[in-house]
């Protein structure tokens, strides 16, 4: 997740089960536009985001996210909080994203925890509550993780939310990435707990689907027995990867990935095991490509599995990318804003 998003909150319904929705909205495509579309049944708004400086200092990622900030606090809704995230991005030339020996440099000391999190307090000033996105973790950062989300919880001003985003992991080993944050043992200290369910396979990796049925449901399974659900968000994503033969995979949105498909003349067509959409050409250098990408059928697959957990919080990456069928599906669903606002919690 990098940039400026405002994380968006409905309630839906997908079948009998009512679920809690979620959406961003990135600096990449800015598209603030889609809230006079969607916004109106949305309960809770995150702007993402802070970053890094090469000094260890937080500092807003463009000069906007401020200036969104005042905007969206100005015109505050009841009972719909907003968020400021923060992640692990440092504003070098090139940039570094998702930096995990600037995590645990910081959470390891318990000087520089101290100072970070004093920094975060002061930026709480701006929000309602504060996320944190913090990826790419390396091995041996779990307990001083665990740690630092203890020490902020107990240092934000009363009724200050706190937000965590987790990447993905299937069991709850020690280990780098999604392995080290501790979800059973930071739960008590958050009041949303989001866990990313793709990145199975990415550009480095062998052409595959970026959220397998059964990774979902395994790590829908493991987040329901470690985490309150009321408290338990998981994120989908809306972004595919077009691999050529012998060479690491790029992003590609849907739109693009459709175009390809008809200006090669060639059929989308539905992996039978991860219902996720595929399309095979050939490009105009001779080199065969594999495409996956989610559709409305892959990704109502995945909330399929994740409510069969009694997981009722879905977010989406991200608002107005994708497939239009899905957003139709999805944001029709959306129950009246009084009625979510009622019922719905942070």
């Amino acid at each position: 997740m990098i940039g400026l998003n405002l994380m968006l909150f409905a309630t839906v319904r997908s079948g009998s089960a009512a679920l809690e929705a979620g959406s961003w909205v990135t600096y990449q495509t800015r598209h603030e536009e889609k809230l006079d579309t969607y916004g109106k049944n949305f309960t809770s708004v995150c702007v993402f985001a802070y970053d890094f400086d090469d000094h260890d200092n937080i500092r807003p990622a463009k000069p906007w996210v401020d200036e969104t900030l005042n905007r969206l606090m100005s015109r505050r809704v009841t009972g719909r909080p907003v968020y400021v995230t923060i992640v692990n991005d440092i504003e070098t030339d090139p940039p570094q994203q998702h930096n995990g020996e600037l995590v645990l440099r910081i959470v390891s000391d318990p000087v520089k925890r101290a100072r970070h999190i004093h920094q975060i307090v002061v930026l709480s000033s701006k929000a309602d509550g504060i996320d944190i996105d913090y990826e790419s973790l390396l091995a041996g950062t779990r307990d001083h993780y665990s740690q630092f989300i203890k020490e902020l919880r107990a240092a934000l001003p009363k009724g200050k939310l706190l937000s965590v985003v987790c990447q993905p992991k299937t069991s709850d080993d020690d280990g780098p990435r999604g392995q080290a944050i501790d979800w059973r043992a930071i739960a008590p200290s958050v009041d949303v707990l989001r866990v990313m369910t793709y990145y199975f396979s990415y550009g480095g990796s062998r052409p595959g689907s970026s959220a397998p049925l059964d990774k979902v449901q395994a790590m829908a399974h493991l987040a329901a027995s470690e985490v309150p659900k009321e408290k338990l968000h998981m994120v989908l994503t809306q972004f595919g990867w077009d691999w050529p033969e012998d060479g690491p995979g790029r992003f590609i949105q849907y739109t693009k990935a459709i175009q390809i498909a008809q200006s090669h003349g060639v059929a989308p067509f539905h992996d039978p095991d991860s219902q996720t959409m595929r399309i095979n050409y050939i490009d105009e250098e001779g080199t065969p490509h594999e495409i996956w990408f989610p559709d409305q059928s892959s990704l109502q697959a995945q909330i399929g599995v994740i409510q069969n957990e009694g997981i009722r919080k879905i977010d989406v990456w991200e608002l107005g990318v994708g497939d239009p069928n899905f957003w139709t599906w999805f944001m029709n669903a959306a129950k009246n804003l009084e009625e979510t606002r009622g019922h719905s919690t942070p």
